[in-house]
């Protein structure tokens, strides 16, 4: 009788991770997701969602450009499309519930950015001393 040993099915990130070790790292994101690409790692399908993702990701980041006083030309307002996306607008236009919004926004992303940075400043210290990161941290702050 024949006995099959299934193998667990992999996630995209999964192989993408598994390819990155495969060659050891040591190249760019640009050249390694060629290399994802050649692997076949993402469908025609996967490829059309992407190029949506990232033409909407284009279109928030030029809403979300900053105008000459340094404020977002545009943003999310607390109305919602007939799907749940919420309807975007120019600043301009915001009623006060928007400029809360947006403001909750713009600190949720800055304190969820400071805790990932703490995490890896730990995690540098740990592995190279506290002395070493920060003397190369202020290294490269004195440079920019």
């Amino acid at each position: 009788m024949l006995t099959l040993n299934p193998q667990p099915i992999k996630s995209k990130g999964q192989r993408i991770r598994e390819a990155f070790g495969l060659i050891g790292g040591g190249m760019s994101t640009a050249g390694f997701t060629h290399h994802c690409m050649e692997m076949g790692v993402w469908t025609a399908a996967d490829r059309d969602v992407a190029a949506f993702t990232a033409f909407r990701a284009e279109v928030r980041r030029e809403l979300r450009s900053t105008t000459t006083n340094g404020l977002p030309f545009a943003g999310q307002t607390t109305w919602k499309d007939e799907d749940g996306a919420p309807i975007w607008q120019q600043r301009d236009m915001w009623s006060l519930d928007d400029y809360v919004l947006n403001i909750k926004e713009l600190r949720t992303q800055s304190n969820t950015l400071d805790h990932i940075a703490q995490e890896m400043y730990e995690e540098a210290v740990d592995r190279y001393g506290e002395l070493a990161v920060v003397s190369r941290m202020r290294k490269i702050e004195q440079a920019a």
